[in-house]
């Protein structure tokens, strides 16, 4: 388990440190590394992978937020994950999701005053249902990640008592549509800048997070930490400059398979969905 972690963090290392800008050179060059999309006009915020890792589920909102207004309104954006170089790219309303897609995906929702995250079955292309999470408050909750048996949640909030802006949290289901109060995952994980993006590993023990590198909430990193088997946390690492660039890389995803990554690197005026092969 250890061995396939290490094994990923070097090959994302590895792989995007052939081309990415620090380099001067095109990305698009390593066919490892491919762009699946680009927008000047909105930003594309990856909910997941498929249960079978074949598609790649996003929705695409204003260029300066990462949540929705209105589910209705949502409009969805499928990758079909393959290995040749083509983008296999379909936009759908959040009526006509007529793909063969199932998963379960959490999703970030502006309510009246304060951003909270549902919860959104999708079986065989059709959201079947849609659940408003008991552990949203009047703070802003939202980024959520499941781990691979839908057990636990890790999200983004900024509410009352944590290191300062957005801190990662726990959150564990205890049956019948309950969930535990969420667990700050404390200073190892968070500080006084923001943290935000959470991704666990289908291992249950590799978090990948994004972490503001500056207090006025620039320039976001890509960092990961290992929980213990006493449910500690080992020092947050940042993947270093071989996969973070001088804007925001936020939103890794890794497949179920652990063959693809797939991550967002975006500023004030673009955002560019990338994509690994591992």
């Amino acid at each position: 388990m250890y061995l396939t972690k290490t094994f990923l963090l070097l090959s994302l290392a590895a792989f995007i440190n052939i081309s990415y800008p620090y380099n001067n050179s095109n990305i698009s060059e390593n066919e490892n590394v491919k762009m699946l999309d680009s927008s000047t006009s909105g930003n594309i915020i990856p909910l997941g992978f498929s249960s079978d890792s074949k598609y790649l589920l996003c929705i695409k909102c204003d260029i300066t937020h990462c949540y929705i207004d209105d589910i209705a309104k949502a409009q969805f954006i499928v990758y079909t994950m393959t290995d040749d170089t083509n983008n296999h790219r379909q936009i759908y309303n959040v009526s006509n999701l007529n793909i063969n897609i199932n998963g379960v995906f959490l999703i970030s929702v502006k309510n009246k005053n304060s951003i909270d995250i549902y919860s959104m079955k999708i079986v065989n292309g059709e959201i079947v249902q849609y659940d408003f999470l008991p552990f949203n408050t009047d703070a802003n909750e939202t980024f959520g990640s499941f781990t691979y048996d839908k057990q636990k949640i890790y999200f983004a909030s900024d509410r009352a008592g944590g290191f300062g802006g957005y801190d990662i949290y726990e959150v564990e289901y205890l049956g019948s549509g309950k969930w535990s109060n969420p667990r700050n995952l404390g200073s190892v994980v968070n500080t006084a800048a923001d943290e935000i993006t959470p991704f666990i590993m289908n291992d249950g023990l590799t978090l990948f997070f994004s972490r503001s590198t500056t207090l006025d909430k620039n320039n976001f990193d890509i960092f990961y930490t290992t929980i213990m088997d006493d449910g500690s946390l080992d020092i947050a690492e940042n993947l270093g400059d071989s996969i973070n660039t001088q804007n925001d890389d936020l939103f890794l995803h890794i497949s179920a398979f652990n063959d693809k990554a797939i991550f967002i690197t975006k500023n004030s005026n673009s955002c560019q969905l990338y994509e690994i092969n591992l």
